[in-house]
């Protein structure tokens, strides 16, 4: 069931790029009170968070996720700081790692997620394993017509706080 709607909303995602600003807003204001922000660099037709970065970059702890064995989150001080990891994703590959219980927020990709608060990505489990234990808040990015009400979700899967689209903060219960 998920690999039928992964392909089905990674193309769908792509309809979305004008949409954007929308969602860079909606995040800026839920994140803008967190000193420790986990993002991430955008692959394919994801959000692009390029905007939030520039406007966070001075005031706050960026982390970004490097792909190893296992998802890491390292610092980025300045966009000089970008290499690209194994999975051929732009990370601070040589910035401080961060212990994942002191992340204040992660923000995630979703290639679609539904509205009890599980996300859909690429299949590789990283985010769900690095994510177990973790007590902070977790934020799924994903455009609104990729949010669905199928459960799909598996025993591995990490429920998200808020789901955030270009229409509207979710807040799950």
């Amino acid at each position: 069931m998920k690999q039928e709607l992964r392909i089905r909303f990674l193309e769908k995602r792509k309809e979305n790029r004008s949409q954007e600003p929308f969602v860079i807003n909606h995040l800026e204001k839920l994140v803008r009170d967190y000193a420790n922000i986990a993002l991430y660099m955008k692959i394919n037709s994801e959000v692009d968070l390029h905007a939030l970065i520039d406007k966070l970059l001075l005031t706050h702890s960026l982390y970004f996720p490097i792909v190893k064995k296992e998802l890491e989150f390292r610092q980025m001080k300045s966009w000089k700081d970008l290499g690209v990891d194994r999975a051929h994703i732009a990370a601070p590959l040589n910035g401080p790692v961060i212990d994942v219980a002191k992340l204040d927020v992660v923000i995630m990709p979703c290639i679609a997620a539904n509205i009890y608060g599980y996300r859909l990505g690429y299949g590789k489990g990283y985010y769900d394993r690095a994510l177990k234990e973790y007590k902070g808040v977790i934020i799924g990015v994903v455009y609104e017509n990729c949010l669905i009400e199928d459960h799909f979700e598996t025993i591995n899967d990490v429920k998200m706080n808020y789901i955030v689209t270009e229409k509207r903060i979710i807040k799950i219960d």
